[in-house]
């Protein structure tokens, strides 16, 4: 994660978990559990089969450049084919976070808000704990929320891709 210290754009060092910028205040993420890693796979298996050949979904680690002092990692995200570089990617059309403890309140106000002012088409967030997904839509530069379920119920979503999420499956 960059952040704009008082000599420019700095990185902050990754120690045992994943810096995180909270409103100006550095917090260190846990690391991803198993679990957690289970169902960002899983969700990123049915959106890749979802997508048409245009576009690839990515699984954290993979930084998006938001702006020279912003780098966000989403934990799973799909971008045009296009987009895939070497070290960095920088317009997603869909960013999803999987909220944890140490994330819980940066995903749904930090995060979300940087994503809709780079003009990310679609945002997520899947809640392991409440057992929920909740979808945003950018409309007219403002995320809309445009689903929203808890499991067993399914989802049937159609932005970035057209694509069914039964999240009975995806929480188990």
């Amino acid at each position: 994660m960059w952040c704009r210290g008082s000599s420019g754009p700095t990185l902050l060092p990754r120690l045992t978990g994943r810096w995180l910028k909270d409103f100006g205040a550095p917090t260190l993420a846990r690391p991803r559990s198993p679990r957690h890693q289970v169902l960002v796979l899983a969700l990123a298996r049915r959106l890749q089969d979802a997508s048409p050949a245009s576009l690839q979904a990515l699984i954290a680690p993979v930084d998006v450049r938001i702006d020279d002092a912003t780098v966000l990692q989403p934990d799973v995200l799909i971008v045009p084919r296009s987009e895939v570089g070497e070290r960095f990617v920088r317009h997603p059309v869909l960013a999803v976070e999987v909220r944890s403890p140490s994330t819980r309140s940066i995903d749904l106000t930090c995060k979300k808000a940087r994503y809709e002012r780079a003009g990310c088409a679609s945002y997520w967030v899947v809640d392991p704990v409440g057992r929920s997904l909740t979808a945003w839509d950018l409309v007219e530069g403002r995320y809309v929320q445009v689903a929203y379920a808890v499991s067993p119920d399914e989802l049937s979503l159609v932005n970035p891709v057209q694509v069914r999420v039964p999240l009975a499956d995806l929480l188990a």
